[in-house]
């Protein structure tokens, strides 16, 4: 069966509560982020795509109250402007 879930805590609730069966691992593309301290316990496995490059989309929020921030702005520009 394959699904599409968009909340991280559903995610990750998923992987560490569902029955395992060998010919059928449920897998999941996640932030590495997201797993750290379940990597580090032991609960999950991170496997690394190597050949691969992945993209997703982020946005920048704010308070409508930092609208008009420098502080904010210059923020926003430095990681827009970054390149990984």
């Amino acid at each position: 069966m394959i699904s599409e879930v968009s909340d991280t805590t559903i995610i990750l609730q998923t992987l560490k509560k569902s029955t395992r069966i060998k010919d059928k691992p449920i897998v999941s593309i996640i932030s590495r982020y997201a797993i750290t301290d379940e990597v580090i316990n032991g609960e999950l496995f991170q496997a690394r795509f190597s050949e691969h490059k992945m993209a997703r989309k982020f946005y920048v929020v704010s308070s409508k109250q930092n609208k008009h921030n420098a502080y904010v702005n210059n923020a926003i520009d430095y990681i827009l402007t970054r390149k990984y």
